[in-house]
């Protein structure tokens, strides 16, 4: 099968999104399909990887770049944007040349490469969606704009049901559930400790990129109150982000010792969630997390705000606190860290959930509902619309009714 992955995150910018499009793209490569990346020019991105290449990341002949795309700040984080000049004509131009079976497009209602990527495509697409979006005021709003956008899915994969929410509600889409995955043979316990944090103290870990919905503002909080109970404690922040140093600044100057903000270190995970003690997502929403899953197949215990999106993954093999709740966020982590009992039961537990997420079987059920969509057996769209829209496409590709 030959397959288009469009995505407006690809590295150098790290993010759940990448991770999938990077991993899924290996995965389907190794069962033997003709895979290419989609994706736009991110010149300036200041948040990145730190590097350009890393042991199997894909090379440019199996990327096509279109465009360029800029940050803007979103919904408590940023996100990015491709510029929309001349954007649909420049696929249809890729998409004619490369002659795809199936069109693979991430985050598909959302502006600007995927639904542009919709738009154009001549082949079936199959749409993913990652993000807690029930609350989406845009979707209410310009609905009748997003539904024609929504109409041309052949199929639509959620990682999660709180993702697949707002596809239910705002246009009748039923998702196929098949949730991110995780490089069980990378993230693993028995991964060497990070040099200078395997010294018997207590670590506390927290990555993630510097987005307020990303809850870091209450980890800092909380860290004195663990510090009170927890002498030995410490804070190692991983990420980055323009609000790094307002971060910066929320930390007491009498513990500023204790907490270590290390940039982004997208190479140095491993090592980094072998030396936790706890790894600690305080996210406000989230439809799932990568991070959490790198976490489990660590085996790392984990503490984690209350969010629909995190109970579903983790469900009872994680501690959790109210979100937004810096009281409670300390007293969940002072737990983690007192009870050496339940915190040993929680590293078997979560490895055991992380090995039956690896990406080998993730890639494995997204490869069988591509399949499922081009033989007009997808179980969440009607055969009839499918048909419908595999006679449109046979000639020239047409505007968006």
């Amino acid at each position: 099968m030959k397959i288009g992955i469009i995505s407006e995150y690809y590295y150098p910018y790290l993010g759940g999104i990448a991770e999938h499009v990077h991993n899924t793209w290996r995965q389907f490569r190794a069962r033997g399909h003709d895979v290419t990346i989609v994706t736009p020019e991110m010149k300036g991105l200041r948040y990145g990887a730190g590097v350009t290449r890393g042991a199997g990341w894909a090379q440019e002949s199996e990327i096509i770049r279109i465009g360029s795309s800029r940050p803007f700040y979103f919904n408590d984080g940023f996100v990015r944007l491709t510029s929309p000049f001349g954007l649909v004509r420049r696929l249809r131009e890729v998409f004619r040349s490369e002659r795809f079976d199936l069109v693979h497009v991430h985050a598909p209602l959302v502006p600007m490469l995927p639904m542009a990527a919709i738009k154009a495509a001549d082949c079936p697409v199959v749409g993913t969606c990652h993000t807690e979006t029930s609350g989406n005021t845009a979707y209410r709003v310009a609905n009748v704009w997003f539904w024609r956008f929504a109409d041309r899915l052949d199929g639509c994969i959620a990682v999660s049901p709180v993702a697949a929410e707002a596809m239910e509600r705002h246009f009748g889409l039923s998702c196929t559930i098949v949730p991110n995955g995780v490089d069980t043979a990378l993230y693993r316990p028995g991964n060497r400790p990070a040099a200078g944090f395997a010294d018997g103290r207590r670590n506390v870990l927290f990555v993630g990129r510097f987005d307020p919905h990303n809850g870091l503002k209450f980890l800092l909080e909380a860290f004195p109150l663990v510090k009170n109970q927890v002498p030995d404690a410490r804070l190692v922040v991983v990420g980055d982000g323009p609000l790094r140093k307002s971060y910066e600044r929320l930390v007491p100057p009498s513990i500023a010792g204790d907490v270590h903000f290390l940039g982004m270190q997208y190479l140095r995970k491993p090592e980094l969630y072998a030396c936790a003690d706890v790894f600690v997502n305080p996210a406000l929403y989230h439809a799932q997390g990568i991070v959490c899953l790198e976490a489990m197949a660590s085996g790392t215990p984990i503490v984690a705000s209350a969010i629909r999106g995190f109970e579903w993954l983790m469900q009872d093999d994680a501690v959790y606190a109210e979100p937004g709740n810096s009281a409670a966020l300390a007293s969940a982590i002072i737990e983690t860290l007192s009870d050496a009992n339940r915190a040993a039961d929680l590293r078997r537990r979560v490895r055991a959930r992380a090995e039956r997420l690896s990406w080998e079987v993730v890639s494995g059920r997204i490869l069988d509902y591509f399949g499922s969509v081009i033989g007009g057996t997808a179980p969440d769209r009607e055969r009839s619309q499918h048909a419908e829209r595999s006679v449109h496409r046979q000639g020239a590709p047409q505007p968006v009714h």
